[in-house]
């Protein structure tokens, strides 16, 4: 996915809540990766163009949150405010994903009305995603050959 000279990438791997995830970033003004909340807990990559409601930020910081021009740095002060409910003030066209050391969980999500699509393949335990197919063509080699994504497979 590194398609031209000026894109970065970067990875992060939580061994113990089994994530293993890559990023890559065509925006030279953010490094691609996670973004932590204050205490570490929460951490969130969006991919795409996205945007919380001024009315949402002044909320969270008269609840004394701090954060940057950053909407990855707003919605994961919004998410520990609000869990999953965060997703729903979150607009525009984006892919995201949210590791939640707290919860132990992760969500992996993306516009609702599907602009920034997430390819997504179950093998197993394990599930692989990308926001191209061909990602996952070369990393899963099954995909490669007709006949061989069964229900539940490529998405």
């Amino acid at each position: 996915m590194l398609h031209e000279d000026f894109y970065s990438s970067g990875t992060y791997v939580n061994r113990e809540l089994g994530i293993f995830s890559a990023f890559v970033s065509s925006d030279s003004d953010r490094s691609p990766g996670l973004v932590w909340n204050d205490v570490g807990n929460i951490g969130c990559f969006i991919s795409g163009e996205a945007f919380i409601d001024s009315s949402d930020a002044d909320w969270l910081r008269s609840r004394g949150h701090k954060f940057p021009n950053d909407i990855r740095l707003a919605f994961v002060h919004l998410y520990q405010e609000l869990g999953l409910a965060a997703l729903e003030k979150l607009n525009g066209w984006f892919s995201a994903l949210v590791v939640d050391r707290q919860r132990r969980q992760t969500v992996l999500f993306n516009d609702r009305y599907g602009l920034n699509r997430i390819y997504i393949h179950q093998q197993g335990e394990r599930l692989f995603f990308s926001s191209e197919a061909k990602s996952l063509l070369s990393v899963v080699s099954a995909l490669r050959e007709f006949g061989s994504a069964r229900p539940g497979g490529m998405v």
